[in-house]
């Protein structure tokens, strides 16, 4: 496993997508991502989209609100690897 990087993102969009771009410009793909807040991550797809790639990747989140999986739309849940997340004390794992 190779670290590509760390990122403070502010846990915005924006953020997310900032350092996304940079690993994916640098290194042609990213294998996986540990984010704290998955609503913010949804600014980390669109590294992907802007750069005409698939996000195969496998996601680890830990957040309480899970919009990430609301607003994304079927094409793009079927694209995520595999997502665990936690929240509550808990930890799942959720295939799209």
């Amino acid at each position: 496993m190779k670290l590509l990087g760390k990122a403070d993102t502010n846990w915005t969009q924006e953020g997310s997508s900032r350092p996304l771009t940079g690993f994916l410009s640098q290194n042609g793909s990213v294998d996986s991502v540990v984010y704290e807040y998955a609503d913010g991550f949804r600014g980390g797809l669109r590294a992907w989209q802007a750069a005409n790639k698939k996000p195969d990747v496998i996601v680890a989140l830990r957040t309480e609100r899970q919009g990430l999986f609301l607003r994304l739309g079927e094409g793009q849940r079927s694209q995520i690897s595999r997502v665990f997340y936690s929240m509550a004390r808990t930890i799942s794992r959720a295939s799209p």
